[in-house]
Protein backbone atom coordinates (compact mmCIF):
# COMPACT_ATOMS: atom_id res chain seq x y z
CA UNK A 1 0.00 0.00 0.00
CA UNK A 2 1.67 3.36 -0.81
CA UNK A 3 -0.30 6.45 -0.38
CA UNK A 4 1.08 10.22 -0.37
CA UNK A 5 0.53 13.05 1.57
CA UNK A 6 1.87 16.39 1.32
CA UNK A 7 1.69 18.25 4.27
CA UNK A 8 2.59 22.36 3.92
CA UNK A 9 3.83 23.23 7.26
CA UNK A 10 3.12 27.31 8.78
CA UNK A 11 6.48 28.51 6.34
CA UNK A 12 5.32 27.86 2.68
CA UNK A 13 8.75 26.52 1.73
CA UNK A 14 8.96 24.17 4.32
CA UNK A 15 7.01 20.57 3.29
CA UNK A 16 6.92 17.30 4.33
CA UNK A 17 5.97 14.64 2.41
CA UNK A 18 4.63 11.37 4.37
CA UNK A 19 3.89 8.26 3.55
CA UNK A 20 0.95 6.19 4.25
CA UNK A 21 1.61 2.90 5.87
CA UNK A 22 -0.89 1.77 7.87
CA UNK A 23 -4.95 1.84 9.09
CA UNK A 24 -5.44 1.99 12.76
CA UNK A 25 -9.00 1.52 13.87
CA UNK A 26 -9.89 3.26 17.21
CA UNK A 27 -11.98 1.14 19.65
CA UNK A 28 -11.19 2.90 22.60
CA UNK A 29 -8.84 5.71 24.80
CA UNK A 30 -7.19 5.70 27.96
CA UNK A 31 -4.93 6.67 30.27
CA UNK A 32 -2.68 5.02 32.50
CA UNK A 33 -1.54 6.60 36.13
CA UNK A 34 1.75 8.10 35.53
CA UNK A 35 2.24 6.42 32.04
CA UNK A 36 1.36 7.21 28.23
CA UNK A 37 -2.41 7.95 26.93
CA UNK A 38 -3.15 5.20 24.80
CA UNK A 39 -5.34 4.67 21.27
CA UNK A 40 -6.85 0.86 21.94
CA UNK A 41 -8.07 -0.80 18.38
CA UNK A 42 -7.19 -2.83 15.93
CA UNK A 43 -4.45 -2.81 12.84
CA UNK A 44 -7.05 -2.75 9.73
CA UNK A 45 -4.26 -2.64 7.05
CA UNK A 46 -0.06 -2.60 7.14
CA UNK A 47 2.39 -2.48 9.94
CA UNK A 48 2.93 0.00 13.05
CA UNK A 49 6.18 0.36 14.35
CA UNK A 50 7.34 2.88 17.58
CA UNK A 51 8.37 6.29 16.19
CA UNK A 52 5.76 6.10 13.64
CA UNK A 53 3.37 9.10 13.40
CA UNK A 54 -0.57 8.89 13.85
CA UNK A 55 -2.56 10.98 11.82
CA UNK A 56 -5.17 12.68 14.00
CA UNK A 57 -6.58 15.15 10.60
CA UNK A 58 -9.43 12.60 9.81
CA UNK A 59 -11.19 12.65 13.20
CA UNK A 60 -10.57 16.79 13.54
CA UNK A 61 -7.21 16.92 15.55
CA UNK A 62 -4.45 19.03 13.44
CA UNK A 63 -1.83 16.62 14.57
CA UNK A 64 0.48 14.13 14.10
CA UNK A 65 1.83 12.48 17.36
CA UNK A 66 4.72 9.85 17.91
CA UNK A 67 3.52 6.27 18.57
CA UNK A 68 6.23 6.04 21.58
CA UNK A 69 4.99 2.51 22.70
CA UNK A 70 3.01 -0.61 21.06
CA UNK A 71 1.56 -2.91 23.49
CA UNK A 72 -1.07 -5.84 23.72
CA UNK A 73 -4.52 -4.22 25.27
CA UNK A 74 -7.60 -6.41 27.31
CA UNK A 75 -10.78 -4.54 27.47
CA UNK A 76 -13.92 -6.45 28.20
CA UNK A 77 -16.51 -5.98 25.46
CA UNK A 78 -19.81 -6.96 26.76
CA UNK A 79 -18.79 -9.52 29.23
CA UNK A 80 -16.33 -10.90 26.68
CA UNK A 81 -13.00 -10.27 26.89
CA UNK A 82 -11.66 -8.47 23.69
CA UNK A 83 -7.79 -8.11 23.28
CA UNK A 84 -6.50 -4.87 21.01
CA UNK A 85 -3.44 -3.23 19.84
CA UNK A 86 -2.36 -0.45 22.30
CA UNK A 87 -0.55 2.81 20.76
CA UNK A 88 0.99 5.06 23.25
CA UNK A 89 1.77 9.02 23.22
CA UNK A 90 2.34 11.40 25.74
CA UNK A 91 2.34 13.99 23.34
CA UNK A 92 -1.60 15.33 23.88
CA UNK A 93 -2.79 18.22 26.00
CA UNK A 94 -5.44 17.10 28.54
CA UNK A 95 -8.40 18.79 25.81
CA UNK A 96 -6.72 16.59 23.15
CA UNK A 97 -7.80 13.54 25.50
CA UNK A 98 -10.71 14.71 26.06
CA UNK A 99 -11.92 14.93 22.43
CA UNK A 100 -10.33 11.35 21.58
CA UNK A 101 -12.24 10.03 24.35
CA UNK A 102 -15.38 11.69 22.54
CA UNK A 103 -14.92 10.19 19.30
CA UNK A 104 -13.83 7.00 19.97
CA UNK A 105 -17.37 5.85 20.15
CA UNK A 106 -17.89 6.29 16.98
CA UNK A 107 -14.94 3.77 16.24
CA UNK A 108 -12.93 6.07 13.87
CA UNK A 109 -10.08 5.17 11.67
CA UNK A 110 -6.60 7.07 11.57
CA UNK A 111 -3.88 6.99 9.09
CA UNK A 112 -0.15 5.85 10.25
CA UNK A 113 2.18 7.68 8.82
CA UNK A 114 6.03 8.05 8.11
CA UNK A 115 8.24 10.70 7.17
CA UNK A 116 9.73 10.69 3.95
CA UNK A 117 12.33 12.66 2.52
CA UNK A 118 11.51 15.28 -0.65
Amino acid sequence: MVNWTRINTANIYEQKIYKVTAKFKIEDVFQLTDRRFYLLGEIIEGEINPGQLMDLETIGLHKKIKIESIELGNKPNNGKPWNGIGLGTNELKENDKLYLKQQSSLHPTINIITPQPI
